[in-house]
């Protein structure tokens, strides 16, 4: 076979990835990503700098803009994996039974042609992502193991360090199953291993010397400001999403359900089958090989396992996924040989065509599935929901955006296409005092650093939830420039000083008496005409299922804007609105719109009139005494008031006892909020972040909805 069926195997793959691939601005990181390899700045942690060295080397590439040279990036890597796992599964199958060569071949296309059609393994190759490489890197090291003889254990390390500079839990994932591998080599590859680890751990380690050599410069992408030793070990520590392995009751169970779900759709159910009986020849066969692949198995998918913060929706899932899908392609394809040499022995005569009809009959599934299931949108929205939030800030503007799907497009064009360069734009988690140097050297008018009383009022508060607190500290020093924010939870004096502006909202001086001015609805017609209209209506938006999503809950939250307002029409018109931008009548928008339209949650109150609680407490947020306000609310839910009363009350204990971290009583008062007001306005912006936290507020019962959600006409607004 020598290394024909890898070559053919690696040029298909690559053309499959091509005719599927992002042609510019993808959703999620892709933003990010693209600016930190142009700009050579510090992304997301744990930073990635292997990643980041390579994706600079292919931003230079002439063709295509820069987003695209990095899914460029991406397809290779996940191409020469697939050629990787195509050699990998001739090699297993050569362990199991060494005479059978022509079965060798049927592995050999079954392990790398899996592979490359698995919806986890295009989700990675179409869009800027790193998980590519770090698959690259994973198999190279099993390859070592299998190939190198001598010299395997050595190179397997190798190749290791780097993955680690890429993203070390999956390195940690794969670990135990390769070292059982070098183990079972004999003492001396667990002792060459052993070396070249020790030898080559400083030089791993030092490729994170990237993020504080790098924020030191000052880039326009530098998060969390990695300038000092403690900020280096929160970023390479990934300090901002260990709260994602918080599970909650019942987690496990839903997460292991739906890691099934995904196999499922990632691998078809004959290449399940087939795994299972390869596992069993395997184990018969080359009992360490099979505990190998268990091994890579289980702690592969260990990482997501795990999650508290767990969403089918999230990209980066499929990602952390990719090892285990390999390995799994590697047992289908040895189930595969084993299922055809078993026929050859029962039928002689058996054409030779079998293994070509095997073949295609493992892979149409799951390729079908993929090509079904990729964007085919042309992911044009980025770009101009991106545009529109530029170019619908007033002058001078300072945004802070929650979200990356809000956040990265729009940061993106700022810094790499120069648009809008009056404004300036901070993603709501970034914040911290770190940043603020870097905000007064590009000329925010901030603060170098805190003051003694924020440093000691912050100093009791979690850093999980702190993000809210650097907002209100920063809204009162920038008095100078406009502050807007788009649709996230708000302290309540910000969430009640908030106005509507084009895609986001204008934040000023608290005033609850003009909150309810009719005449803030008038900016969406502007919104809906010239950007979520024409959008909706081009070919390929209906594939976009995140544009649908990002669009729609805009509407849904600017709805919940007007409702608190008393704005009974232009609450109305937002839903038909959002309703109209997501055809999906499962999405949440649907639900609000038909109970709107039933009175089951009704607009209370009158426009002018907001739907506060207004009472001491409003003076103690006033004064971001959140204690001292969640305390005075105790005692007024204490004395028993009305339900409509009781209900804005506990919604405010519940912002109040957030933002002083905790996190478990602002979950009990969000869901018994939502049990009796499911759309509550307020509450549903809490209850997303408190997902986002790893706790979210579960209902005991669904919200009354319709039988069918499906829309009764065509939308309004237009």
């Amino acid at each position: 076979m020598t290394f024909a069926v890898p070559a053919l195997v690696s040029a298909f793959s690559f053309t499959f990835f091509m005719a599927l691939a992002a042609p510019g601005l993808t959703w999620f990181d892709g933003g990010e990503l693209a600016l930190a390899a142009g700009t050579m700045g510090v992304a997301h942690p744990p930073g990635e700098p292997a990643y980041l060295v390579l994706a600079k080397l292919a931003a230079l590439l002439p063709v295509g803009d820069l987003p695209f040279r990095l899914t460029l990036l991406s397809a290779a890597t996940v191409s020469l994996s697939a050629g990787i796992a195509s050699a990998l599964g001739a090699g297993l199958w050569e362990l199991c039974d060494s005479s059978a060569t022509t079965e060798k071949t049927l592995a050999a296309q079954v392990s790398g042609g899996l592979l490359a059609v698995s919806s986890a393994s295009v989700l990675q190759a179409t869009r800027p992502e790193l998980y590519g490489l770090s698959l690259l890197l994973g198999l190279s090291a099993l390859a070592a193991l299998l190939f190198a003889r001598r010299r395997g254990p050595a190179l397997a390390v190798l190749a290791l360090c780097v993955a680690g500079g890429v993203h070390y839990a999956l390195l940690v994932a794969a670990v135990p199953g390769l070292a059982l591998l070098a183990w079972q080599r004999g003492r001396g590859g667990l002792k060459y291993g052993a070396v070249s680890a020790a030898v080559l751990l400083v030089p791993g380690l030092l490729q994170y010397l990237w993020l504080p050599l790098r924020a030191r410069t000052g880039p326009v992408l530098d998060f969390g400001a990695v300038t000092t030793w403690e900020r280096m070990l929160w970023a390479v520590t990934a300090g901002p999403y260990r709260r994602s392995f918080g599970l909650a009751e019942g987690q496990l169970a839903f997460n292991a359900e739906a890691h099934c779900s995904l196999a499922l759709q990632s691998l078809g159910v004959l290449a399940l089958i087939l795994a299972v009986v390869g596992v069993v020849a395997v184990a018969r066969r080359v009992p360490m090989m099979a505990a190998v692949g268990v091994l890579l198995v289980a702690f592969g998918v260990l990482p997501t396992l795990l999650q508290g913060v767990f969403s089918l929706e999230n990209p980066d899932l499929w990602g952390y996924l990719l090892l285990p899908v390999a390995v799994l392609g590697l047992a289908a394809a040895v189930g595969s040989a084993t299922l055809v040499q078993a026929l050859r022995r029962r039928l002689p005569r058996l054409p030779s065509s079998i293994d070509l009809l095997v073949c295609l009959a493992v892979l149409l599934g799951p390729a079908l599935s993929s090509v079904e299931n990729a964007d085919h949108a042309q992911r044009f929205v980025p770009a101009r929901l991106g545009n529109a939030v530029l170019d619908g800030s007033p002058p001078g503007g300072v945004l802070f955006l929650a979200g990356d799907s809000w956040f990265f497009p729009a940061f993106y064009q700022r810094h790499w296409e120069g648009r809008r360069s009056d404004l300036e734009l901070l993603a709501l988690h970034q914040l911290s005092e770190a940043s603020l140097p870097a905000l007064a050297n590009r000329g925010v008018a901030v603060p170098g650093s805190l003051r003694p009383e924020q440093r000691q009022r912050l100093a009791v508060i979690p850093s999980s939830v702190r993000q809210e607190h650097f907002l209100r500290i920063l809204s009162q020093e920038i008095s100078d420039r406009p502050v807007l924010v788009n649709n996230t939870f708000l302290p309540p004096e910000l969430e009640w000083s908030k106005i509507s502006d084009g895609l986001l909202y204008r934040l000023r001086p608290l005033s609850l008496s003009s909150a309810g001015d009719a005449s803030v609805a008038d900016a969406d017609d502007s919104v809906w005409r010239q950007l979520a209209a024409p959008i909706a209506a081009e070919a390929g938006y209906a594939e976009d299922r995140t544009a649908r999503g990002v669009l729609a809950r805009h509407f849904s939250a600017r709805a919940g804007f007007y409702r608190s307002r008393g704005l009974a029409a232009a609450t109305g018109l937002a839903l038909e609105r959002g309703a109209r931008l997501n055809p999906d009548t499962s999405h949440m928008i649907h639900l609000a719109r038909y109970r709107f339209r039933e009175g089951l949650d009704p607009v209370a109150g009158q426009a002018g009139n907001p739907l506060v609680a207004v009472g001491p407490w409003t003076q103690a947020f006033a004064a971001a005494d959140d204690r001292a306000a969640g305390g005075l609310l105790d005692a007024a839910l204490a004395a028993g008031p009305k339900l409509e009363t009781a209900v804005s009350l506990q919604a405010l204990r519940g912002a109040a006892r957030l933002l002083v971290g905790d996190i478990t009583g602002a979950r009990e008062d969000a869901a018994a909020v939502l049990e009796q007001r499911p759309l509550h306005p307020q509450v549903t912006l809490l209850q997303e972040r408190l997902y986002i936290l790893g706790q979210p507020a579960l209902l005991q019962r669904p919200a009354t909805g319709p039988s069918s959600t499906a829309p009764t006409d065509g939308g309004a607004g237009d």
